[in-house]
């Protein structure tokens, strides 16, 4: 299962394969530059997920186009946990991806872009 840490300037991935395999690397902004990546790294993308976020769709909308099984996880339903322990990017994803493997990660509709933009219209009004 790979996990992306969708942030505005970067995208820090995790990889959690079945049999526990570990592999994390951070790459810049860019739905398709991530995929490449994906892709020349010669491993099965059984599925993606991230967290809904700032970013928008832009990134689950470049995998949809690539057939790439997309999940978004909703923020607020995500376990958070107890202790008060360092929170970095590449721990988050790691995170998450442990989650998605347990089945922890609720997915929210991703809009199309037409509904989305639709969205932004109607919240500018």
């Amino acid at each position: 299962m790979w996990v992306v840490g969708a942030h505005k300037k970067s995208y820090h991935a995790a990889l959690l394969s079945a049999e526990g395999e570990r592999l994390q690397f951070s790459t810049p902004a860019d739905p398709h530059g991530l995929l490449e990546k994906l892709y020349a790294l010669g491993v099965k993308i059984p599925s993606l997920a991230h967290e809904r976020g700032p970013t928008g769709y832009g990134l689950a909308w470049t995998r949809q186009e690539h057939r790439v099984p997309v999940i978004v996880a909703a923020t607020g339903k995500i376990p958070r946990p107890v202790s008060a322990s360092g929170k970095t990017d590449r721990l988050d994803a790691m995170r998450l991806a442990k989650f998605l493997a347990k089945g922890m990660l609720k997915n929210v509709i991703i809009p199309t872009r037409d509904e989305h933009g639709l969205r932004e219209f109607e919240r500018r009004r």
